[in-house]
């Protein structure tokens, strides 16, 4: 006989440029930096995505959750599984304002 079942085994997810991956379990971690191992059997899956120092997440969308092979955010918005970007913080720029009102009696 064949056997039919199919271990539901959740994708491994890249994390984002300038950031990384803390997952539960571990072998689900990754950083920038790391090519996800795609040999993994693990059916439930929580990460959280952490940007590197001087850069925030472009949503606030940060905890990913995967039941049963299937990444809970995996949706027509994000097809992939794609993890929200890191993206540079600005310093906002300080403006000098100089105003001189010159009066003529």
């Amino acid at each position: 006989s064949v056997n039919t079942n199919v271990v539901s085994a959740c994708p491994g997810l890249a994390a984002p440029t300038n950031g990384q991956l803390v997952c539960d379990p571990t072998t689900f971690s990754t950083t920038s930096n790391t090519i996800p191992t795609l040999v993994v059997t693990e059916t439930a899956v929580t990460c959280t995505v952490i940007c590197n120092s001087g850069y925030k997440l472009q949503t606030t969308q940060e905890v990913f959750t995967c039941t049963d092979g299937t990444w809970e955010q995996n949706s027509v918005f994000n097809p992939s599984n794609f993890v929200n970007k890191c993206l540079r913080v600005v310093a906002p720029k300080s403006y000098g304002m100089t105003l001189s009102v010159g009066y003529e009696l």
